[in-house]
């Protein structure tokens, strides 16, 4: 679930460096990152966190998709769908 294997890891790596955020970034503070980093997979439909929890992650996707769902009156709608490469 967490481990990282090689393929993983390059694709990681790359996710890193197209990520807007980490534009800039020399090779050692990726590799720094990466230290701190967990691949995670989750089902589809999982629910990786609920409103109002406390943000302590930073997520990229690294491959598939994450919808943004909201619930109102007992009906859900996607707010935003998430694809490769985008973070949240």
């Amino acid at each position: 679930m967490f481990g990282k294997k090689n393929s993983d890891n390059d694709l990681l790596i790359k996710r890193i460096k197209d990520c807007s955020l980490f534009e800039g970034f020399s090779g050692g503070e990726i590799r720094s990152l990466l230290e701190i980093t967990h691949i995670r997979d989750y089902s589809e439909g999982e629910m990786i966190f609920t409103h109002n929890t406390i943000g302590l992650c930073f997520y990229i996707v690294v491959t598939g998709s994450v919808k943004i769902i909201s619930e109102i009156n007992g009906s859900q709608a996607v707010i935003k769908e998430l694809a490769a490469g985008e973070h949240f």
